[in-house]
């Protein structure tokens, strides 16, 4: 199989991949009402962890040390964001956070800066600008201020992107099922540990739940994470970045339609300025330049 075609396919993968995640935001924000947030993670990466370890034991068998520990690196990094992004939905609503860690992509660039050396461009600078004007409309409503619940959904965002360079810089040349697998299983430990420290851990809390945390577990942590990995080996941290962006708007629409979430007019122009943001940064509006 050639590149196109292995470029293609991993975009197919990616799009994929941001469905899955569009609609977690729907599933987590639901099953919170009956999960604390560092259990209900454990319940999503442990399963995940030990189901992709046994399904590929033999390959784990001969897994290099140089891919393990750039998995584990690359964990704590996942570790972070997830936990930024689970506290975020005991604090806002499903559909801004489907907005604010959108911005991820917006911080790809400047972040990526310090590995590739490459300045971000005017486009990534009126990117930022375009995007701290979407979020404040987003998240400012008269006589309110920035919450909690946005701040940790921007924390998130951050995280996010860190992490998404974080698995292009140490993934290139490692396997995707063994840096993978130790990514679940960093982040499953990290969260088993909160867990202990800071809540109660039974598995009665699964009762009435089960379905939802299958789908956690299964499609949006196992096989959207790995599509994620596979298809970085052939494509760039920020068209990664912009592709996965698609789960902003899923996450708002599901949010809305299944929750019944409120969004006023002013919150609805600030995720359109936050979309143009990063149409903004990673077309650079080529698109319309040809159409010319």
């Amino acid at each position: 199989m050639n590149h196109t075609k292995r470029k293609a396919l991993a975009t197919i993968g990616l799009l994929g991949a941001a469905l899955i995640w569009g609609s977690s935001f729907v599933v987590i924000k639901d099953t919170l009402n009956n999960i604390t947030p560092f259990a209900l993670c454990v319940f999503r990466f442990t399963p995940a962890a030990i189901l992709l370890a046994l399904i590929y034991a033999p390959k784990l068998r001969h897994a290099k040390g140089n891919d393990i520990k750039k998995g584990c690196v690359t964990g704590i990094f996942m570790f972070a964001c997830y936990i930024a992004d689970i506290m975020a939905f005991k604090y806002t609503t499903a559909s801004k956070l489907a907005f604010i860690t959108g911005l991820n992509v917006v911080f790809v660039p400047f972040l990526a800066w310090g590995f590739n050396k490459k300045r971000p461009d005017s486009y990534a600078i009126i990117g930022v600008v375009l995007a701290a004007t979407g979020l404040g409309l987003l998240t400012i409503q008269k006589g309110e201020v920035i919450g909690a619940g946005d701040l940790l959904a921007l924390l998130s965002a951050i995280l996010i992107a860190v992490h998404i360079i974080a698995i292009e810089h140490f993934g290139k040349d490692s396997d995707p099922i063994v840096f993978t697998v130790v990514q679940f299983a960093v982040t499953a430990i990290g969260f088993i540990i909160l867990t202990l420290i800071f809540e109660s851990f039974t598995f009665k809390m699964l009762t009435g739940n089960l379905p939802q945390m299958a789908y956690l577990s299964v499609f949006c942590t196992l096989i959207a994470l790995l599509l994620q990995v596979v298809a970085q080996k052939y494509l760039s941290s920020t068209t990664t970045a912009m592709i996965l962006t698609l789960s902003t708007i899923f996450g708002a629409a599901a949010s809305i339609y299944f929750l019944h979430e409120f969004m006023s007019v002013q919150m609805v122009v600030g995720g359109v300025i936050i979309l143009g943001a990063i149409v903004t940064q990673e077309t650079k509006w080529s698109f319309l330049k040809e159409m010319l």
